[in-house]
């Protein structure tokens, strides 16, 4: 004999096994959308329960330098489980990026009053990336650095990290240079 069990349905996440590989320049603005994003998946209880995602066929999008748009069947996760809808739309914002440089200041923080401290060097290179269209947009007013004289002293650091406090949200990656600077403490 074979086990009946009650018919039920839920809805379930898309994970997309889409790889894309970009042409030299370009990339992603923003996320890969999945359209609809959840899928309703429909058998016999006792798989349902096993069930937690429903992937895309695999396939790659090679040399991208557009727009995407394309239609991904799904992988039906077992001969009795029946998935609605069997396709999803993926959609992505594709847009050339370029690579840009400036000279920031560093402030420190969490200095004690009545304490000046003198940091080399004044500036660090920061690195940052960002679409193309949105390049003259970026200003070296834009980021802001600051180094944490307590979390150096906390730590027994002979020096201080500079970190990106603030970066404009259309910068995507960012480098800086040197990763730590020297500071002297005159009281």
């Amino acid at each position: 004999y074979f086990e009946l069990s009650k018919k039920a349905s839920k809805k379930v996440p898309v994970v997309s096994r889409v790889e894309i590989e970009f042409e030299t320049g370009y990339n992603l603005m923003g996320k890969l959308s999945i359209n609809p994003d959840k899928v309703t998946i429909s058998g016999p209880g006792g798989i349902l329960d096993t069930i937690n995602q429903v992937f895309t066929e695999k396939s790659s999008l090679k040399n991208v330098s557009d727009n995407i748009e394309k239609k991904v069947k799904l992988i039906i996760p077992g001969n009795r489980v029946e998935v609605r809808p069997a396709e999803v739309l993926l959609k992505a914002e594709v847009s050339k990026f370029t690579e840009g440089t400036f000279e920031v200041p560093v402030s420190v923080i969490n200095k004690p009053k009545g304490t000046i401290i003198s940091i080399f060097p004044k500036k660090i290179k920061v690195t940052y990336v960002v679409p193309f269209s949105d390049f003259n947009k970026v200003t070296e007013r834009s980021f802001k650095v600051t180094a944490d004289y307590k979390e150096a002293k906390d730590n027994n650091l002979g020096y201080l990290i500079p970190k990106i406090t603030e970066k404009p949200h259309v910068v995507t990656a960012v480098r800086i240079s040197p990763s730590n600077i020297d500071y002297l403490v005159k009281e």
